[in-house]
C-alpha cells in the first residue's frame, strides 16, 4: 500500500483543513456514533451479511453503530435495499471509490472490516492500518498475515458472530485507549517497501541454501550444480575440433 495516498492525514479536507464529511455522510449525520467500513467487491463470497448482522445486533441493543459498504458487484442490489433503513444502520451506494477518497473514508472512520476468509493478501487492512484505523476481520487467510492481533487491529473467529461482536464491544468502547494511531501506524513497519524487500531477498537465500544441501557438487546459481558445469565445459572444449 502506497503511504503517500494512506496515510492519517487524509482524514483532513486538503482545501478546508478541516476534517472530511465523510463521517457526517456514512452515518447519516450522527459523525459521533461509532461507523465501520467496508471496501471491495460486493459478492456472496465476501459474507457481507455477515458484517450487516454484526452491526444489526448492536443496534438491537441501542448502540449508535453503522456500517458502510465501498464498492460493487453481483450482491450489490441485495446490500443497496438496506440503505438507510435505520434497523440495519448501513450506507451504500454502488461503486468503487478513486484511491484518494477511499483513503479519505479510510482515516475517518473508527474501524475497516470485512468478513471474507478468501484473501490472498490483506491489502484492505493494510491501507487502513497505514491511515492509522485499527482492523477488524476474521483469523483467515491474508489477514492474518497482515494484522498482529491487539496491535493493529483485532482477528475474531472467523464466521463466528459471538467473538465477532466481543471485539467490537471493545472497539466500541476503548478503542482510543486500545488502539492509539501512532500504534497502529507502527503495526504496518514490517510491510514497508523496504522490509518487504528484505524478506523476498532472505526467501532466495533460504530456496538457495536448501538447493545447495540437496544438490552434489552445490548449486551454481546458473541452472546447474559444479559437477554439471565441468562436463559441460569439457565437451565444448572437446567437440570444438570435431
Amino acid at each position: 500500500a502506497n503511504p503517500v495516498v494512506f496515510n492519517p492525514e487524509r482524514a483532513i479536507d486538503e482545501t478546508t483543513g478541516k476534517p472530511t464529511p465523510w463521517r457526517e455522510k456514512l452515518t447519516f449525520g450522527h459523525p459521533d456514533e461509532f461507523v465501520l467500513a467496508y471496501a471491495g467487491r460486493v459478492s456472496p463470497e465476501k459474507d457481507i451479511g455477515f458484517l450487516v448482522n454484526l452491526v444489526k445486533g448492536f443496534r438491537d441493543r441501542g448502540h449508535g453503530v453503522w456500517l458502510a459498504l465501498i464498492g460493487d458487484g453481483p450482491a450489490a442490489e441485495e446490500f443497496k435495499a438496506l440503505h438507510g433503513d435505520p434497523q440495519y444502520g448501513v450506507w451504500f451506494v454502488p461503486g468503487f471509490l478513486p484511491q484518494k477518497e477511499l483513503a479519505q473514508v479510510y482515516a475517518s472512520v473508527d474501524c475497516v472490516t470485512s468478513a471474507s476468509t478468501f484473501e490472498t493478501f490483506g491489502f484492505t487492512a493494510l491501507e487502513a492500518m497505514q491511515c492509522g484505523t485499527p482492523f477488524l476481520g476474521p483469523r483467515a487467510q491474508g489477514f492474518r498475515d497482515v494484522v498482529a492481533h491487539g496491535k493493529g487491529g483485532y482477528l475474531f473467529d472467523a464466521r463466528d458472530l459471538t467473538s465477532a461482536s466481543h471485539y467490537l464491544e471493545l472497539l466500541l468502547h476503548e478503542k482510543d485507549e486500545l488502539f492509539p494511531q501512532e500504534g497502529v501506524l507502527a503495526a504496518t513497519a514490517n510491510f514497508t517497501a523496504r522490509h518487504c524487500l528484505k524478506r523476498a531477498l532472505q526467501a532466495y537465500d533460504i530456496v538457495r541454501d536448501r538447493r545447495d544441501a540437496a544438490t552434489p557438487g552445490g548449486w551454481d546459481g546458473d541452472g546447474e550444480g559444479e559437477g554439471e558445469g565441468d562436463e559441460q565445459q569439457g565437451v565444448g572444449a572437446g567437440g570444438g575440433g570435431g
